[in-house]
């Protein structure tokens, strides 16, 4: 079931789970500003896109997955800091494909993954983006 626990006020930009939060606030953020409804963050469904955020620091690049969304993007930078999700939102906001996805209205919910390379420092962020009905995420009976 989704849920929309976000960060208030100063957090602990070294907290992934806060870098976490802060990016779905970003992505809302930058929804909002261009005419879009916000998503809600499925963070029960958080599991695939952290994966593959640990997947592409293992691996050192980055690449997509083939399925577990509707939509993704991915981002990697060289340094966590207090505008780390900011930062990855403003990328996807220049990057024509990116953009596209993280603001297109047919999304309801997204899920976020963000991990550290230990061996270089790379941060490696994952959004997966999902339709109101979709098979990838469980909705409430009713």
């Amino acid at each position: 079931m989704p849920s929309n626990p976000l960060p208030s006020g100063p957090g602990d930009w070294n907290n992934l789970d806060w870098q976490r939060a802060k990016l779905v606030e970003e992505i809302n953020r930058t929804r909002i500003h261009d005419g879009q409804r916000p998503v809600i963050w499925a963070q029960a469904h958080n599991g695939g896109a952290q994966n593959w955020a640990e997947v592409n620091a293992a691996a050192g690049r980055l690449h997509h997955a083939s399925s577990g969304f509707d939509g993704e993007i991915i981002v990697m930078l060289h340094q966590l800091n207090d505008t780390t999700a900011a930062r990855m939102v403003d990328l996807w906001n220049h990057s024509r494909g990116h953009h596209k996805i993280m603001h297109d209205n047919a999304y309801a919910y997204v899920t976020v993954g963000i991990t550290q390379d230990n061996r270089t420092g790379a941060i490696y962020g994952v959004a997966r983006f999902f339709r109101p009905n979709s098979s990838w995420i469980s909705h409430p009976a009713g």
